[in-house]
Order: structure tokens, then sequence, then C-alpha cells
């Protein structure tokens, strides 16, 4: 669907009212998966805090082994093969930390954007996203139904592009939220 308007309105040079609008508009959608990303997010975080916890324990164990061989073959040598293996161990637990904290990410991304689906041919949603996307580009913005539920818009000069696809709105609710906590625990 294609949606030309005309209506003059006055331009504004602060985005933040769309901003705000988008965010009021989204808030309870926002709460509820975020509600479910926590919890979904912190599943993820205890299993990858486990596989952890198994890389370093048998991190140790091989690292004790060559201690061991290490001082049979003399202190100095062992003392360079520890620090040596220790980074090693570092580096494979930080990798597999970061691994299992992207697979969280991304899980949590596919968990929102499926929560959203059944919004895609919601009627009211597609008319407050119409009305942002005009607020937001001025008057005369080309406005476009996204095929995955949402819209595009795009400034009468060509100049701006405005995606609310609801991918793209799940994708920037989840960009906003602080996964710091669910990280450190």
């Amino acid at each position: 669907m294609t949606a030309t308007t005309d209506v003059v309105s006055p331009q504004r040079d602060d985005p933040a009212p769309a901003e705000q609008a988008w965010a009021v508009a989204l808030e309870p959608l926002r709460a509820a998966l975020l509600s479910q990303a926590l919890a979904d997010a912190d599943q993820d975080r205890r299993a990858a805090e486990a596989d952890g916890e198994a890389v370093l324990r048998a991190a140790q164990a091989e690292s004790d082994d060559l201690l061991a061989d290490a001082r049979a073959q003399g202190l100095a040598d062992g003392g360079r093969l520890l620090t040596i293996e220790r980074a090693r161990v570092r580096r494979e637990t930080r990798r597999t930390l970061l691994q299992a904290q992207r697979a969280g990410y991304d899980e949590l991304r596919r968990a929102v954007r499926e929560a959203v689906e059944p919004m895609r041919d919601d009627a009211a949603l597609k008319q407050r996203l119409h009305r942002l996307a005009v607020a937001e580009l001025g008057a005369g913005a080309t406005v476009h139904d996204h095929p995955g539920g949402g819209v595009v818009a795009q400034s009468r000069d060509r100049h701006r592009r405005l995606d609310l696809s609801l991918d793209a709105l799940a994708d920037r609710a989840v960009a906003a939220l602080d996964l710091t906590p669910l990280w450190s625990r």
C-alpha cells in the first residue's frame, strides 16, 4: 500500500517527539519482550557459565599436568610454560564466553522478532507507524507497507529513509536493552 500525503506540517528540527511517540507506543511490547528476553538470556548465561566452568576445569587440569612436566624439566622452563598456558586458557575461556553471549543475543533477537510476528497485520499499528513516519520525514513522505509487517518510508527529497518494519523495530528494542547485568552475573 502506497500512501503519499501532501498535508503541510511545520518542519521540526528536533526528532525527539517522534522518537518519544514511538517509544510510548511500543512500551507495552518492549516491557513484555524485555521480561521474556531477560529470562531467556539469563538461562543462556547460566548455560554459558557452566560451559565456561567446564572449560576452566579441563584447562586447569591440563595446566596442572603441564606444570608438573615443566618442574621436571626445570623451574625456569616451568614458569615460562605456565605463563603461556594460563594465557591460552584465558583466551580460550574468553572466546567460549563471547560465543555463548553472542548465541544468547542472537536467540534473544530471534525470540523478539517471533514475538512481534502476530502484530504483522495490525491495522492500528500500521496507521500509528505511518503517522510516525510522516511526522519524522515531513509532509510528502512516501510510506509503504513492509511485507514482514510495519512500514518503510522515504522523504520527499529521497535523502532520508525510515525503516519501521517489525523486524527493524524488534532489533532496535533489543539493541536498546542494557544486557550488562546478564553477562556479569
